[in-house]
């Protein structure tokens, strides 16, 4: 049996309907059932419980062999992942996914890959089988963009810098191979799109495919921490989301791989493709 944690976020959700659609029965650990529920997806056990809940993770794992484990950005994320590991262990799961992030290391200069570089040392540590995903800034990020993208400008800290921006169903084939075929244990993938890009590339993008003007703006990471602030995001999220933003500014995050290709079976989604499967969102 498979377990999934985060299945109703944007990697999780894809991970579920990729699932959901193969045919393979999986349990998905979830705060609200009922709303979980009306997603409507053929073989899926909805579970309640939380990832700081030990009792509820125990009920959750009960019959677990494999785990897909997505922590939600919460501070000191290592500690949740951590905790859900030592009760996975105890349960008998043998084989955990885990996604990390892009430029994952303990002591890097972004707290996210900190965070995830000591989840992934405590994994290789431990008596758990597993394989480790590291995907690139996500294509869906753009979504939550969508009113400066409607504005006709991006605003953003990020200066010439360029990432291969992967989308979320890509991320999701990837560990959908990693959770049901045999060669992946103990492996390191760095999940990415085909291409490098940068916000101007995003903008022109926009632009061609939309049929109007986007354009982008370089603007001061303490501008972007003000408005972030001012929508009532937490201090320490804001100054994560920074720092990441000033890792792809210096280029710290630009490497492509084949990944999605060789080991999720498909063609990544470039741009384009990500932007036309999107336009009635960007548009209205």
């Amino acid at each position: 049996m498979i377990l999934l944690t985060g299945s109703t976020g944007s990697v999780g959700l894809a991970l579920s309907a990729l699932l959901s659609t193969r045919g393979i029965a999986f349990r998905a650990l979830v705060r609200d059932i009922a709303k979980a529920s009306r997603l409507n997806l053929p073989g899926v056990e909805w579970v309640q419980g939380d990832l700081q809940d030990s009792a509820s993770l125990s009920r959750a794992l009960a019959g677990v062999d494999r785990v897909f484990l997505l922590a939600p950005p919460v501070e000191n994320l290592d500690r949740v992942e951590e905790k859900f590991l030592n009760v996975a262990a105890t349960c008998g799961v043998r084989h955990v996914v885990n996604i990390s992030a892009v430029g994952a290391g303990i002591g890097v200069p972004h707290r996210f890959g900190h965070w995830h570089g000591k989840t992934e040392k405590y994994l290789r540590e431990s008596k758990l089988s597993f394989t480790i995903l590291r995907p690139s800034f996500f294509m869906q990020n753009l979504l939550t963009m969508t009113s400066m993208i409607q504005q006709g400008t991006l605003y953003v800290p990020a200066g010439t810098g360029k990432a291969p921006f992967v989308d979320v169903r890509d991320v999701a084939a990837v560990a959908a191979a990693c959770l049901t075929e045999a060669g992946h244990v103990g492996k390191t993938y760095d999940v990415t799109g085909p291409a490098a890009i940068g916000y101007a590339d995003i903008a022109a993008a926009l632009t061609r495919v939309l049929g109007r003007t986007i354009n982008y703006v370089d603007v001061p990471p303490e501008a972007t921490r003000t408005s972030m602030l001012a929508m009532g995001m937490p201090a320490w999220l804001v100054d994560a989301l920074n720092e990441l933003n000033l890792g792809l500014k210096e280029n710290r995050f630009g490497l492509v791989t084949d990944v999605v290709s060789k080991i999720g079976h498909k063609s990544p989604v470039d741009l384009d493709s990500f932007v036309r499967d999107h336009a009635a969102t960007f548009i209205h």
